[in-house]
């Protein structure tokens, strides 16, 4: 009876240091996979702390130049301030956490917790600085574009303008002058912001998108006019055949004549 519970104490004496040595290769897993996942770790945060760097050094550049020639809303010029300031604080962090790891008793699971910290503020930082790195690009393109909308407007109302000179309308109506007046006008306006620095795009996008409408407008209207100038034109001359021989069509073709000159 005595050997049974010796035997017994034995095994689970035994039992409990075989649940020790699993914690233990667990542990010593855990931490093998942890040190590998830093070693990678480590490269990524290298190369994305020198990225928003380098990246950030050239919006403080590019964003003192760019504001000299459009409005930028002075909250974007702080937060260029603010990611320097906040990737120099990554910077320090990352370099203690390097400074640790040289020693010999480092425990990587929790040097893997840290590092994915920075990793995903980085990551944040560099979203937001080329978000606003993209914007100032598409400032100068948004003028382009618009610079390239109101010459196409010039010409194209100018084109419209002669069709109608050029018709076998008596004159040009008098609604088709004032549109292409108004259009003058308005194109005006929008050159003279053109010339005035720091240029504010927003406004001079929504300036140019109204006048392209105007012209739009203008456009189409001319072309119905025209098309059923043309039409009218050719039911006079069809109708020619019969006034001499029909007071009815004679006295209608007249009024047609009387409205195609109006």
């Amino acid at each position: 009876m005595i050997s049974r519970l010796e035997l017994d104490d034995a095994n689970d004496k035994l039992n409990s240091i075989n649940d020790r040595l699993d914690e233990m290769y667990e542990l010593i897993e855990h931490e093998v996979k942890a040190k590998n996942d830093v070693e990678e770790t480590k490269e990524v945060i290298t190369d994305n702390l020198f990225r928003a760097k380098e990246m950030n050094y050239t919006l403080q550049t590019e964003i003192e130049y760019v504001r000299e020639n459009y409005y930028i809303n002075e909250s974007d010029v702080q937060n260029v301030r603010q990611f320097e300031n906040e990737i120099q604080n990554l910077i320090s962090v990352y370099d203690e956490i390097l400074k640790e790891m040289s020693k010999t008793a480092v425990r990587y699971s929790e040097v893997q917790d840290n590092l994915k910290y920075i990793e995903e503020h980085v990551e944040v930082i560099n979203d937001k600085q080329e978000k606003l790195q993209n914007h100032l690009i598409q400032l100068r393109e948004d003028e382009a574009e618009a610079e390239e909308n109101i010459l196409r407007v010039q010409s194209k109302k100018e084109e419209v303008y002669r069709k109608l000179l050029a018709s076998n309308l008596p004159s040009v109506p008098e609604r088709f002058i004032i549109m292409k007046n108004e259009i003058d006008y308005e194109v005006r306006e929008v050159n003279k912001k053109f010339s005035v620095r720091p240029i504010h795009v927003k406004q001079l996008k929504d300036k140019v998108a109204k006048v392209v409408l105007q012209m739009n407008k203008f456009e189409d209207e001319a072309t119905d006019v025209l098309v059923n100038a043309v039409y009218a034109e050719k039911l006079i001359e069809y109708g020619n055949r019969y006034r001499k021989d029909n007071s009815g069509v004679d006295k209608s073709l007249n009024e047609a004549e009387r409205l195609f000159k109006k």
